[in-house]
C-alpha cells in the first residue's frame, strides 16, 4: 500500500471512530514524523482508536519527565545521533571519552525509564549499528557501543518496557528499503515509508493487547493440520509429526508454536471430524504427539456440523 493511500484510509478511519482516542507518544532522537499515521492506520484497522503524538526533537529525557496523560511511550533513541556523527567518529574517540559518552547515555536511558514506569507499556528500540558498519568486516568501536547499550537496558528488567530489535526489521527488507542515508544526513530522517510499515506491525502486536485487542483462542483441525495424513484412513502409525521425518517436520514445528501460546494464556481447542476415540489414542500415546489433553481447552470430535 502506498503512503499516499494509508494517509486517505487513516483519515476515513478517524472519521468513522468514536470516543476518546488512545494516546500513543513518540520520543526520539531522530526525525520519524512519517510513523505517525501508518502507526496509527496499523492501529485503528485493528479497531483501536489511536492517536500518536511526538515529544520535542531530540529531548527524550527531558520530555519523559512531563507529566503524561497517554500510557504508551514508543523511543527511538538512535546510537548514531547520541552525538553527531558518532557512527564515524567513535573510532577516533580514545577509549576514556567513549566511556564517558556510554555512561552518560545510560545514565539518561536510567531516568527515562524511571519516570515512565508507571506507563501501561514503554516500547523501547534497541540501538543498532547496521545500517552503518554491515559492510564492516571487523567489529569497531561503534558496535561495541551499541552492543554495551543493548546489554545495559536490557538489564534494567522494567515490568513495563518491551523491546523491538530493529536489525530484524533491517534484515526483512533490506537497507536499501529501510534507511535514507542521504535524508538522515540532511535532516536526520533515517528511515523509510518501508521501513515504518513493518515496524508498526510489530509495534501493534505489543500495543494491541493493552486496549483488549487480542485474540484469545486457536482452534486446529487435526488431520493434515495437526499432522501429516488422515488418522482414520492412515491409522496410528500412519500419521506423520517427528521433526526428523521431512513430511512431519511442519506440523512438529506448528505444535510447537502451539504450545508455545499456550503457555502464554491462549486457549487451544480442537474442531475436527473424526472419531472421537482415534483423536484420543493420539493425545494420549502417540510417541511424536506435544500437544496433550492439558493443553487443551475444549475439544469437538464427531462428525457432526
Amino acid at each position: 500500500m502506498k503512503y499516499t493511500e494509508i494517509l486517505e484510509l487513516n483519515k476515513k478511519l478517524e472519521q468513522e471512530m468514536s470516543g476518546s482516542p488512545s494516546e500513543i507518544r513518540v520520543l526520539s532522537n531522530v526525525i520519524v514524523n512519517q510513523l505517525k499515521e501508518v502507526l496509527e492506520f496499523s492501529l485503528r484497522s485493528e479497531g483501536m482508536f489511536a492517536k500518536v503524538e511526538f515529544g520535542n526533537y531530540d529531548n527524550i529525557l527531558q520530555d519523559s519527565m512531563q507529566e503524561q496523560k497517554q500510557k504508551i511511550s514508543l523511543i527511538f533513541w538512535e546510537a548514531a545521533n547520541l552525538t553527531d556523527g558518532l557512527e564515524y567518529k567513535a573510532d577516533l574517540m580514545d577509549d576514556k571519552n567513549l566511556e564517558d559518552l556510554i555512561e552518560k547515555v545510560k545514565s539518561e536511558i536510567r531516568l527515562t525509564l524511571e519516570n515512565l514506569k508507571q506507563q501501561s507499556l514503554v516500547i523501547f528500540n534497541l540501538f543498532s549499528s547496521l545500517q552503518f558498519n554491515s559492510q564492516l568486516v571487523e567489529e569497531n568501536k561503534f558496535d561495541v557501543l551499541v552492543q554495551e547499550l543493548n546489554d545495559f537496558v536490557r538489564s534494567l528488567n522494567y515490568p513495563n518496557v518491551r523491546f523491538i530489535d530493529l536489525n530484524k526489521i533491517l534484515v526483512s527488507i533490506g537497507l536499501q528499503n529501510a534507511i535514507d542515508l542521504r535524508n538522515y544526513y540532511s535532516s536526520k530522517a533515517p528511515y523509510s515509508v518501508e521501513f515504518f510499515k513493518v515496524y508498526s506491525k510489530m509495534a501493534s502486536n505489543m500495543i494491541l493487547p493493552f486496549s483488549g485487542k487480542v485474540n484469545k483462542a486457536l482452534i486446529f483441525d487435526c488431520d493434515n493440520t495437526l499432522w501429516k495424513g488422515i488418522l482414520g484412513e492412515d491409522g496410528f502409525d500412519g500419521i506423520q509429526m517427528n521433526g526428523k521425518s521431512p513430511k512431519g517436520k511442519a506440523f512438529e514445528a506448528v505444535q510447537s508454536m502451539a504450545l508455545k501460546l499456550a503457555k502464554q494464556g491462549v486457549l487451544i481447542g480442537l474442531c475436527s471430524k473424526n472419531n472421537a476415540a482415534d483423536v484420543e489414542e493420539v493425545l494420549e500415546n502417540h510417541k511424536d504427539q506435544l500437544l496433550r489433553n492439558e493443553h487443551i481447552t475444549i475439544k469437538k470430535v464427531n462428525w457432526s456440523d
